[in-house]
């Protein structure tokens, strides 16, 4: 369902109050719930650089990115990913 939302969101003509990553990041929140580790990974990096590129990293909703992302390197039993809270910026450092 969320899929097919960031379609919507993302279609040109559309406006939204809000960034279309902010629903990627939602979509990373469910797959995370669904235990759906390895594919929430990319959903919940990108749309936390994205944000962070957007909006500034001291901006609630990068800040609220970047808690989904530390949640789910928790959930996939990752803690030294989500004690530094720095992998998407060293996932970044790898592309």
């Amino acid at each position: 369902m969320y899929g097919e939302l960031l379609k919507i969101v993302g279609a040109p003509g559309f406006e939204s109050r809000n960034p279309v990553e902010l629903y990627q990041e939602r979509l990373g929140d469910c797959l995370v719930q669904l235990g759906r580790y390895a594919e929430a990974e990319p959903v919940a990096l990108s749309s936390y650089r994205a944000l962070e590129a957007k909006l500034g990293r001291e901006d609630a909703r990068t800040r609220e990115a970047l808690a989904s992302v530390v949640e789910l390197y928790r959930a996939w039993g990752r803690p030294r990913e989500a004690a530094r809270g720095s992998a998407p910026a060293a996932a970044a450092g790898a592309r």
